[in-house]
């Protein structure tokens, strides 16, 4: 504080003294132009009258300036007197603790175990405290309770058929604890019913798809079947075929070798051969034309028209 108001005082008495010799400037200024005879700007009382004022105020802040310049170094005496006090002081202090070096550890070792012992303090009753605390907010809502329990049994005091009413009051509270107990289940079944619908429709399509892939393989067995029954009795009608024009030639080519021996052996040969070649019955017949019948449809619907290399008698 005292600087500060050092530092303001000798900044206004600045102020002052350049507004000062400015000011004293203009009025030498004022009286040069005065004193030549040239231009006349005003009456002389006028003039003096303004002189007057300015010479007053002057001295006023003059004497302002010195008031407060006074208060200054009146301070700052203080100042040096409180300074001075305590430098000879600190000075006696520290010759003190030059002369005896060894009592300054001793001090501060002793200075530190007393702020350990009051820290470990602190934190005892800091611990102490919060138990209290603990203790004490424990209590308060023992209280609480009591003092619920007690308004409760009041007004049970208060009013009649008080065992009924409470039998009552704890048979609805049962019965609207076992109602949201049968809600939630009750929810809960819904739920796994949507779910389990979900699942059971899944499954129901998978199911029918299954069964149409089913249906459609066994649809193509079942003319796979057909077709190879086709084919096996047409290799039977070719085999058979084959068969009888293998005899056919065997009995040309034994005519051929007979043809020099006697008409005699021919014709027994002829007899015999004509003897042991089977001749197929009627029921075969038919079943021969079946069977050319149905190959002949299979062709048509293969889109086939192949007929076979051995003539059908």
């Amino acid at each position: 504080m005292s600087t500060a108001l050092r530092s303001s005082y000798s900044m206004q008495s600045m102020e002052s003294l350049y507004s000062n010799s400015s000011k004293f400037s203009a009025l030498h200024r004022r009286k040069a132009a005065a004193r030549q005879p040239a231009i006349v700007i005003a009456s002389n009382s006028d003039v003096r009258h303004r002189v007057m004022s300015a010479r007053m105020l002057r001295l006023k802040q003059m004497q302002n300036q010195l008031e407060a310049a006074n208060m200054v170094i009146a301070e700052l005496t203080k100042d040096n007197r409180l300074l001075k006090s305590v430098q000879k002081r600190q000075d006696s202090a520290l010759s003190k603790y030059v002369n005896s070096n060894a009592e300054l550890p001793k001090l501060l070792n002793s200075h530190a175990e007393e702020v350990r012992t009051w820290q470990t303090k602190y934190r005892n009753l800091q611990n102490q405290n919060r138990e209290l605390i603990g203790k004490l907010k424990a209590k308060d809502a023992h209280i609480l309770t009591i003092t619920d329990q007690n308004k409760h049994l009041v007004q049970l005091n208060k009013d009649k058929h008080l065992e009924e009413r409470e039998r009552l009051a704890d048979r609805v509270r049962y019965l609207e604890n076992r109602l949201m107990e049968k809600d939630n289940d009750a929810k809960l079944l819904a739920r796994r019913l949507q779910l389990e619908t979900k699942n059971f429709k899944a499954q129901l399509q998978q199911e029918v798809l299954k069964q149409r892939e089913m249906a459609q393989k066994l649809e193509r067995a079942h003319h796979e079947i057909n077709r190879l029954n086709s084919v096996i009795e047409v290799t039977i009608l070719l085999t058979y075929e084959v068969a009888r024009l293998a005899l056919h030639c065997v009995y040309k080519m034994v005519l051929q070798i007979y043809e020099k021996r006697t008409p005699s052996t021919l014709l027994k040969n002829s007899s015999f051969l004509m003897k042991t070649t089977p001749k197929p019955s009627s029921a075969q017949q038919q079943q021969q034309h079946q069977h050319q019948q149905q190959q002949q449809i299979i062709r048509f619907s293969n889109g086939t028209t192949h007929k076979s290399p051995f003539p059908v008698s």
